[in-house]
């Protein structure tokens, strides 16, 4: 085949198969220096390159799998999962495109959108509960972590309610008392706080957003009580700890007392019946009671899974 092209040329590839030949090989670079006259010296430093030398391409993937053995309840509940946090990246899209006026939750959204491709940023939700003149209030913001300082993203009529730069350092208290003050300037009653978990930065996951993480109550709660709390969670904070709904589940289990969270699994019986029982009756009872006296570590594995089950 001759080198030299013009439109009317009709250039032919691989005409002796496979491995390449030198001869097909060098037409080919050769024409698409014909096919883009600008990147000539582009293409010839390609050209020199060893193979061994060049990188490799990167292999795609796939943003859902399930495991072996999975039920297919499961996978349709994971897929529509995965299509609700996609649905969710569309409509930050979506505010980005129409340019429409938007309240707090939709600028939290539009936030995580923004600040996926931030590195060294961690983010986390921060939801508010105020009350004024007897209506609740709430509002939510995005918390923000990067580099040992504290800060937040958001939106609201109120200056002094949505963004913070970072400048409040090492714990989350400065920020969560910055907020209270300005709720007090507004003549809000701050009530609550939530903070939730670290957000991943994967656009394709179909793990729900972690709202839920820790609970506070700036109003009612004692400060040392509410400072130490925030300093514990700070620490995960700073190390983007990423929780799945169960490990969260569990986690706010710890923080219950395990007493309050334990059921009485029996009841003694009522003082009337016992006296109407027959001797036999209440003999076979009192050997009953005497059995689970004598497994003390059976009963109390079988209470504390029963308080765990009701703490969820």
């Amino acid at each position: 085949m001759n080198a030299d092209f013009d439109e009317t040329t009709l250039f032919l590839t691989n005409k002796n198969g496979f491995p390449i030949d030198d001869g097909t090989w060098s037409n080919m670079w050769k024409f698409a220096e014909y096919q883009q006259p600008k990147a000539k010296e582009k293409i010839r430093s390609i050209r020199a390159t060893p193979a061994n030398d060049l990188a490799e391409p990167k292999i795609p993937v796939p943003p859902l799998t399930f495991p072996i053995g999975s039920t297919t309840s499961s996978k349709i509940l994971a897929v529509q999962k995965y299509f609700a946090e996609l649905h969710l990246m569309e409509d930050a899209k979506q505010m980005i495109k129409e340019s429409l006026p938007i309240k707090c939750l939709e600028a939290v959204v539009l936030g995580i959108y923004l600040t996926n491709k931030i590195e060294d940023l961690t983010r986390f939700a921060i939801g508010f509960k105020s009350v004024f003149n007897g209506h609740v209030h709430r509002h939510v913001v995005l918390g923000l972590y990067s580099k040992g300082m504290f800060g937040a993203l958001g939106i609201s009529r109120r200056d002094d309610l949505m963004y913070k730069p970072l400048t409040f350092k090492q714990t989350l208290t400065e920020l969560i008392m910055e907020y209270k003050a300005a709720y007090q300037r507004h003549w809000h009653k701050l009530k609550q706080v939530k903070i939730g978990m670290a957000i991943g930065k994967n656009p394709h996951s179909f793990e729900p957003l972690p709202w839920k993480g820790l609970t506070v109550f700036p109003s009612s709660q004692p400060f040392e009580e509410m400072r130490s709390e925030l300093e514990k969670f700070s620490k995960l904070v700073r190390h983007g700890a990423s929780f799945s709904h169960q490990q969260q589940a569990a986690a706010r289990r710890e923080r219950l007392p395990r007493s309050a969270s334990l059921p009485a699994l029996s009841q003694p019986a009522s003082p009337q019946r016992s006296a109407q029982e027959p001797a036999q009756h209440r003999g076979r009872q009192q050997q009953q009671q005497q059995q689970q006296s004598a497994t003390p570590q059976k009963s109390l594995l079988m209470r504390k899974k029963s308080g765990y089950l009701l703490r969820i």
